[in-house]
């Protein structure tokens, strides 16, 4: 099997981030980068710049305890410049344990760096209700 470089850096960069490794995480971003969670949860909104994207990382882990699992990769659709990963994720916050299928948009820059990154959740409403 082929490996890519935008779906290597894409998947080391969320698997870093979901392991709570953020100082690591962070080397893989653009100093411009832009991430938008959708939604009317308290985690949703757009976050510009590593530093705000590593916030929102870290924050989301915060609120989850570190119980943020990567169950599967499913797929991977592979562009010149955008690569898109389907995954599903176990999350828990206190004693609430759900399983969220997404969708990463994540756009690389020139330099082999995560530019932006745009998540599409299967269910929003499961997900707006789970971070209420």
């Amino acid at each position: 099997m082929i490996i890519d470089k935008p779906s290597a850096v894409a998947e080391d960069f969320f698997q870093k981030c979901f392991r709570g490794d953020i100082s690591a995480a962070v080397e893989l971003l653009d100093p411009k980068v832009s991430y938008r969670v959708p939604g009317s949860h308290r985690l949703a909104g757009t976050f510009e710049g590593a530093q705000a994207v590593t916030g929102h990382i870290e924050e989301l882990l915060r609120q989850t305890h570190h119980a943020v699992d990567v169950l599967q990769w499913e797929d991977w659709m592979i562009g010149i410049n955008n690569v898109a990963g389907l995954v599903n994720t176990r999350v828990q916050r206190g004693a609430v344990i759900d399983t969220f299928r997404a969708v990463f948009l994540v756009t690389m820059s020139r330099d082999d760096k995560i530019r932006r990154i745009e998540v599409f959740f299967g269910d929003q409403a499961e997900v707006d209700r789970f971070f209420v």
